[in-house]
């Protein structure tokens, strides 16, 4: 899931104007009563410590800008990384400040739907920031979101500029996230990482605006221009991520969603290839891409041998299964996939030794993180039996299918378990 820069819509980067909105009508649509705020102890304390309050020449990134990010911060040949702190001209920041203990730490990969401050390492005060949770119809999500609408969104409460900060166990790898700006307000957000919270790089990421603002009230997004920020680039060894919000007005801009993932894989997410409404993958485990960055791939190998004991299903295009996926170890392991749309079903081959009787386990989410187990209807299509000469020799070759796995699911997780490690493997997966 790549973002792409603003020019691309043909407008260079700048402001377009509201069709049908008067200068009065749009002032009506601010957003600045009724905001939830959330008053946690101690965070301010924990900033201090981080030195997020120090001094920043940054000015930020916003969409609307004629890319003025870009020409005072180099960039990396990818176009998404600033250069290290000691480049001149760059506007990073440097902090000598000590490092926090943290207060919250996460595994990778992670999401934030903005509901709460309980999931951040550190944010700039108890009164500095909150949640905006009316006129949600003004706010949209991606096209293949879970919901059309943002219903809570992480604002300032004062005009100050406001900082978050999260820490992860593993380095960065990148991070999306959903962002909301009022085209009639000036609003920036910044984006920094830190291998260990004291020295910052600012990351410029790329930006695609997924819906205008338009004045059709019925429509999610109306009045609001709704913009992703994608960066697969974050440096290395990157533990801590930092978002600065500031501008011209408390209410904009506005964050409503933040997915951050490791750097194990490159290619985590499957996508509907272009000019197809429906999708239809298959993952025939000759190798690792296709697997989400929360696999565990050190765990995960390949068996290449025996081939003619592991049978592939009649009407096949092949007889026998050549690779399948299996474990390094007799822990439990996982296989993850990830997708860009939601999934409604799946047809799974697994390959058990009778000796070793075991099954795979499959579960979906909509997040990554909750889990819910599928009950997957079982065929043996070819039992185990001592005709060498014959598919299937020695192992149970079993296909698990399930269909209607429900709204909103984007995960499948495979787990093999067992008392070896060579049994069970997973041979052929198709997901649609």
């Amino acid at each position: 899931m790549k973002g792409v820069d603003n020019d691309s819509n043909g407008d260079g980067g700048k402001r377009r104007a509201t069709p049908g909105r008067s200068e009065a009508s749009r002032a009506d649509r601010k957003p600045i009563t009724r905001r939830s705020l959330l008053a946690t102890g101690g965070i301010g304390t924990a900033l201090v410590l981080a030195g997020c309050l120090s001094e920043e020449t940054d000015t930020g990134s916003s969409p609307d800008d004629d890319e003025s990010t870009e020409t005072t911060e180099p960039e990396t040949e990818a176009g998404t990384e600033a250069e290290e702190t000691e480049t001149e001209g760059a506007d990073d920041e440097q902090t000598e400040a000590e490092t926090p203990e943290p207060e919250v730490e996460h595994a990778l990969p992670f999401e934030d739907d903005f509901s709460s401050l309980e999931l951040v390492h550190s944010a700039s005060s108890d009164e500095g920031l909150g949640f905006d949770t009316t006129n949600n119809s003004q706010f949209a999500r991606l096209p293949d979101a879970d919901e059309p609408i943002d219903d809570s969104r992480l604002v300032r409460t004062t005009e100050d500029e406001a900082r978050i900060v999260y820490k992860f166990e593993d380095p960065i790898g990148g991070f999306r996230m959903e962002t909301h700006f009022h085209p009639d307000e000036d609003g920036r957000i910044s984006v920094a990482v830190s291998e260990m919270g004291a020295v910052w790089t600012n990351v410029i990421p790329e930006k695609e605006r997924y819906s205008d603002a338009h004045n059709d009230e019925d429509e999610p997004g109306h009045w609001w221009e709704n913009y992703e920020y994608v960066s697969e680039a974050t440096g290395d060894d990157a533990h801590y991520l930092r978002l600065t919000l500031s501008g011209d007005v408390d209410w904009s801009p506005q964050i409503g969603w933040l997915e951050v993932w490791g750097t194990d894989v490159t290619d985590t997410e499957t996508e509907v290839p272009e000019g197809e409404d429906d999708l239809s993958f298959e993952d025939e485990l000759s190798n690792t891409n296709a697997l989400h960055a929360s696999s565990d791939l050190d765990a995960l190998g390949f068996d290449t041998t025996n081939t003619i004991q592991f049978a592939r299903p009649e009407g096949a295009s092949e007889e026998t299964d050549p690779s399948r996926l299996n474990r390094q170890t007799t822990e439990d392991a996982h296989a993850i996939y990830r997708f860009s749309q939601s999934i409604t079903g799946f047809r799974i081959e697994g390959h058990s030794s009778p000796d070793h009787p075991s099954e795979l386990s499959i579960s979906v989410s909509s997040n990554g993180s909750e889990w819910t187990a599928v009950d997957t209807e079982k065929n043996v299509y070819s039992e185990a039996h001592d005709s060498e000469d014959e598919p299937g020799v020695w192992w149970e070759n079993v296909e698990y299918t399930a269909e209607d796995l429900g709204d909103g699911v984007r995960y499948v997780r495979v787990t093999l378990s067992g008392d070896v490690d060579w049994s069970p493997q997973l041979g052929h997966v198709e997901i649609w």
